[in-house]
């Protein structure tokens, strides 16, 4: 009997040490794996769900380019079908700095996260995983200021 509860006890322990480890994506790896499409999007907690921001995403590069694509259903007709850009990561994964953005930045005021003059946003990543992309920033200045929500999903 103690001989059948050691060899039970052996390959249940065995068992357990079999489990596979399921590599985990970094923020960096999950923004270049997916086209991200606009969800939602909010000014102030409002929804703006303005059916021609719903079919635009954005494409994260592998070498830090990727491009905003207004989709099909275009907000302003005058407006580019796509806006090239760079970006990067903070060290801590937590800011997504994306440069020469341009005419994105005429749909938002100024702020400490958008800099106007050199055609830079600054998004606060609040989640992402394979499934969803949330991000935050603030526009305006100290008696006159926005906070925007943008919610991606993947392809």
């Amino acid at each position: 009997m103690k001989l059948r509860l050691l060899f039970i006890v052996l390959i249940l322990a065995g068992l357990g040490c079999n489990k596979k480890e399921i590599p985990t994506k970094t923020t960096l790896e999950m923004l270049n794996s997916h086209t991200w499409y606009v969800q939602s999007f909010s000014q102030d907690g409002h929804n703006i769900g303005l059916p021609c921001l719903l079919d635009n995403y954005f494409i994260f590069s592998k070498d830090g380019t990727g491009y905003y694509d207004e989709g099909v259903a275009k907000c302003n007709s005058v407006d580019s079908q796509r806006y090239n850009y760079n970006y990067s990561l903070s060290a801590d994964s937590k800011t997504l700095f994306i440069s020469n953005v341009g005419p994105l930045l005429s749909h938002f005021d100024t702020s400490e996260q958008l800099d106007t003059v050199n055609k830079n946003l600054y998004w606060n990543i609040v989640k992402i995983n394979d499934v969803y992309l949330e991000v935050t920033f603030k526009t305006g200045d100290s008696t006159h200021s926005h906070n925007y929500d943008f919610l991606f999903v993947n392809d």
